[in-house]
């Protein structure tokens, strides 16, 4: 699993409040954003059959996102987003080495958010969304054995929480935090 500190998120056009007096593409925004990613563990075991465990260095994420507001509360977008981290070390069978190699994750999901309204300069919300995600891993060698990185395609979802900051006529500052997870156990993450 991977985890993200949360980080600033500032959109072009603000998510949370969006009224009904610009008109249809009033209710529309655009965003942009990126945190830190913090990786956990990878399992799994070599061409030879062995037990491997790579662990991740601290990363990064970058995502986009066009979305639209229904109301008061209710808006959806979707997101566009990419994660990458490079390996640390891996080891198997008592070999040791350090990792030469990078796992990337490149997701495009559908997310749907609560704003909670105070009347206040900040709106926190809540969300969830779900998609797919393109795993990328490069294979790394350990000892007289390789271990091959993950490939594929995989169910995508997340949680998430953050507070909006008013910065202007339609224009916010984000700071969130979400978990990001796919149907493959070892790939997942909480970002920002």
């Amino acid at each position: 699993r991977t985890a993200q500190a949360a980080a600033e998120r500032a959109p072009l056009a603000t998510p949370p409040e969006m009224g009904s007096e610009g008109g249809l593409f009033s209710r529309f925004y655009l965003s942009f954003g990126g945190g830190l990613d913090f990786g956990d563990d990878l399992g799994g075991r070599t061409v030879a059959g062995n037990q491997v465990n790579i662990e991740l260095d601290q990363g990064y994420y970058l995502a986009m996102a066009f979305g639209r507001s229904f109301g008061q509360n209710w808006r959806a977008e979707l997101e566009l987003s990419y994660r990458q981290a490079d390996y640390d070390t891996a080891v198997s069978g008592g070999n040791r080495t350090s990792g030469r190699g990078q796992q990337t994750v490149t997701g495009l999901l559908v997310n749907g958010f609560f704003d909670l309204k105070l009347n206040l300069p900040v709106t926190p919300f809540v969300g969830a969304g779900a998609g797919i995600a393109f795993i990328d891993g490069d294979d790394i060698a350990i000892g007289n054995s390789v271990a091959l990185g993950r490939d594929g395609t995989e169910f995508a979802y997340q949680g998430i929480i953050g507070i909006a900051y008013d910065i202007g006529e339609r224009r916010h500052v984000v700071l969130d935090a979400r978990y990001f997870g796919t149907g493959d156990d070892d790939v997942a993450s909480p970002g920002a």
